[in-house]
Formats: structure tokens, sequence, C-alpha cells
């Protein structure tokens, strides 16, 4: 969680990763895409007062599966 109403930074190996705000209970969220393997994520929360100490959490984050569709059957072009 971060400071109600505050702007929270999420980033990453390669730089900002989102960028949000809480609300106003605190609660936060961001969608984001990391390459397969190891990951460190830091977040900042900022606010009219000054900005928080950074929050890290360590991850590892996996590849996407392959997914590939094999038709059975005869095909029928329907065009």
């Amino acid at each position: 969680t971060a400071t109600p109403l505050s702007s929270v930074t999420l980033s990453g190996p390669n730089g900002q990763l989102c960028q949000t705000t809480a609300s106003a209970v605190g609660s936060w969220s961001c969608n984001v895409t990391l390459t397969a393997g190891p990951q460190t994520l830091t977040a900042v929360a900022s606010n009219i007062g000054g900005v928080s100490t950074p929050a890290t959490v360590s991850v590892t984050a996996l590849a996407q599966p392959t997914l590939i569709l094999a038709p059975t059957g005869p095909q029928t072009n329907t065009s």
C-alpha cells in the first residue's frame, strides 16, 4: 500500500514500468510485462509531503507459454 491518493511509480531493471495513483485507502496496481527470469522491482510513492522510502521486491517472471493451434480433419475454405 501507499499513502492514500499519492502517485506511485513502479520501476524495473530497464526503467519505469508504470505510474499510477493510489486509492483513498492506499491500494494500487499496475499491469506490466516482464522478460523471463529474475527481476527486482521498486515502488516509490510521492505526494505533496515528499517521496517515500523505496519498497523493493525480487520476483522471477516466467516465460509466456507458446500456443500452437493445429487443426485436425479436412479444412474447408468458406470464402
